[in-house]
């Protein structure tokens, strides 16, 4: 009797490569979060210098956007990526090794922007051409897309950087396990809450993206709260807002993109929304500076109240200007 052929393996799944390396850059990117309440308890570093740190990742993700599809298009796909995590890997060693250094912290933090910008746009090249002028110039994109946009991280950084300490006594031992606590809470709602803003999403209105600015606004109120009351159960609320809030405006507003343009430019024009989006990651900072001026629920709420008028804009607009 002739023996039955080997089972041949299930193939791989031809994003399973690509998930797994922008997971491994998302981590690289998302470490510093817990870790910076060990630099604020035990460190006892300021907590404008830890939120400087935190803020350090932009300056580098922004070149990393800019070149890494350049770079792609000349060296290929792979080998951008594998020197990317490789960075990636570096970035978080270096910290470890000197982890009392705020420098060594800083350098780690930037080059870990760096290798996650060419992680995220070696897949999709920036070539900045017509479509990107007619994007930006288009009233839609103005008056609807750019009023929510600093709301897609600025929601999540409030969330996972500026709430966890100020409940920090509430959990003492604990604060570094409540930040990631927080911050897998809010990515992860986040996740869910993104295909949400797809069954919103409607081509005469920008409902998504109202519904969107609604919970953040709602999780900037919660947190206000939760500031004034030292309440760790109402940050965890806060959190799960805020990621809500953080999904639904991201989404909602590379949906928006793409009734602006093309599929063959979407590759460009949705990093016109992500720089501005990014723009998110300065929330943190300017709270940390302006402490001093107005306690934290007051930051906040103003915050809420800023969030109202942007929403406004978007609602006053969102029936007009067709794409």
């Amino acid at each position: 009797m002739e023996a039955s052929p080997a089972t041949a393996p299930p193939a791989v799944p031809r994003w399973l490569p690509a998930g797994a390396a922008l997971a491994a850059a998302g981590w690289g990117a998302n470490q510093f979060t817990p870790l910076a309440a060990v630099h604020r308890t035990q460190e006892q570093w300021h907590p404008v210098l830890v939120t400087v740190l935190f803020t350090a990742y932009l300056p580098g993700l922004l070149p990393g956007l800019l070149l890494g599809g350049p770079a792609a298009d000349r060296f290929g796909r792979r080998r951008v990526v594998r020197a990317a995590l490789l960075l990636s890997a570096a970035a978080s060693a270096l910290p470890t090794a000197a982890a009392s250094s705020p420098a060594a912290v800083c350098a780690g933090r930037l080059a870990t922007g760096v290798a996650a910008g060419f992680a995220l746009s070696a897949g999709a090249p920036l070539r900045l051409g017509g479509w990107c002028r007619r994007t930006v110039g288009h009233p839609r994109f103005v008056w609807v897309v750019l009023p929510a946009s600093p709301a897609v991280f600025g929601a999540a950084t409030v969330a996972y950087v500026v709430l966890p300490p100020l409940v920090a006594d509430e959990v003492p031992g604990y604060a570094p396990l409540f930040s990631g606590v927080v911050a897998a809470l809010t990515l992860s709602v986040g996740v869910v809450a993104q295909p949400l803003a797809v069954r919103l999403h409607h081509a005469r209105t920008a409902r998504a993206t109202l519904a969107g600015m609604v919970t953040v606004i709602g999780g900037l109120l919660v947190g206000a709260l939760a500031a004034y009351g030292d309440s760790v159960t109402l940050v965890l609320v806060a959190a799960v807002l805020l990621g809500a809030g953080y999904g639904l405006t991201l989404d909602s507003g590379l949906l928006e993109i793409a009734r602006l343009a093309p599929p063959s430019a979407l590759p460009s024009t949705a990093f016109l929304h992500q720089g501005a989006a990014y723009s998110g990651f300065l929330t943190p900072l300017l709270l940390a500076v302006t402490a001093g001026a107005a306690p934290y629920p007051a930051l906040l709420t103003g915050m809420a109240v800023v969030g109202l008028l942007c929403l406004w804009v978007t609602a006053r607009f969102s029936r007009g200007n067709p794409p």
